[in-house]
């Protein structure tokens, strides 16, 4: 039970590719912004903001309700 890392903004958690670079950022946000968390730096623009990223089966579906697939 040893933190990896603590994340300095607080608030609601998700993780999506959002550069389409094979790694996962992490996004915390709440209700006035959010904070991209990435191991490198990745490219984001608006141009490509108007489409929805392609991710992975695990990501796409991702919720707060985490329960596994049936």
């Amino acid at each position: 039970m040893k933190a990896i890392t603590i994340f300095p903004k607080e608030g609601y958690a998700v993780h999506a590719d959002l550069g389409q670079t094979g790694q996962e950022q992490i996004i915390i946000y709440d209700a006035r912004e959010a904070v991209i968390y990435s191991d490198s730096p990745i490219k984001l623009s608006l141009v490509d903001a108007k489409r929805a990223k392609l991710q992975l089966k695990r990501l796409y579906s991702s919720t707060l309700y985490p329960g596994g697939e049936a």
